[in-house]
């Protein structure tokens, strides 16, 4: 019989390209695992985008599919933080309360945590009380949760986005290329007049504005770019997702 996982987190399809890398990697080893699962996951964002790269998976409304699965999955991503706000503590908080009412084992698989705090937090605590399991994607994450965790409930495990970009080519090097990405949690932590000043002195030589986020809010790269006046534009823009 399959195993029917839901995937909890709710951040796919809002425009991260390491949120795909993540999933990719995962559905490739539970392809080669052995066992029989079927993947439901949830999206407010653009789920047709998310249903063409990924049609293995049943994709739903957030508040559709767990009363039918066996198990929830919190895959990838840094759920525990508050650098960018309490939105992810909150839904935590709320996939917590569905679990315990429909009777649904949480586990963790490939997170991070941004600071002790996050884990401390009330609906922090209670998420990592209510896992089963929960293994992270680098040592200080675990850390950080194994802080609040119950014995022998996390582990420090890798980044499956990491991973996924293990086979990916390498491409040639490119001499006195330079590759700019500021994806950052705030305005002013990059002086983008001396990033101007640096992009113009180095004219002609190539200079790249890599883009992760495709959506442009304050802080991300797109809207770090849009904020660069056209005469100190990088000669080229690579959108990563």
């Amino acid at each position: 019989m399959a195993h029917k996982i839901f995937i909890g987190h709710n951040f796919f399809g809002a425009g991260n390209f390491g949120d795909d890398l993540m999933l990719d990697r995962f559905l490739r080893r539970l392809a080669v695992c052995g066992r029989q699962a079927t993947v439901t996951a949830c999206t407010p964002h653009d789920v047709e985008s998310q249903r063409r790269r990924f049609p293995a998976i049943q994709w739903v409304a957030e508040s559709d599919g767990l009363e039918f699965a066996d198990l929830w999955l919190g895959l990838g991503g840094t759920p525990f933080q508050l650098e960018c706000g309490p939105w992810s503590l909150d839904h935590l908080d709320r996939e917590r309360e569905r679990c315990s009412r429909l009777g649904k084992p949480m586990v963790f698989l490939g997170v991070g945590c941004d600071s002790p705090d996050s884990v401390r937090d009330s609906r922090g605590r209670r998420a990592v009380e209510a896992a089963e399991r929960i293994w992270t994607r680098d040592a200080r994450s675990a850390e950080a949760i194994d802080g609040v965790a119950a014995a022998d409930v996390v582990t420090a495990g890798a980044d499956l986005a990491h991973i996924s970009l293990g086979a990916a080519v390498t491409p040639a090097p490119e001499p006195a290329l330079l590759g700019l990405l500021f994806g950052l949690q705030g305005p002013g932590i990059v002086d983008l007049p001396a990033v101007e000043q640096i992009v113009a002195s180095r004219l002609p030589a190539k200079t790249r504005w890599l883009i992760q986020e495709a959506r442009s809010f304050p802080s991300t790269e797109r809207w770090n770019l849009a904020d660069l006046p056209p005469i100190s534009l990088p000669n080229e823009t690579r959108v990563l997702g």
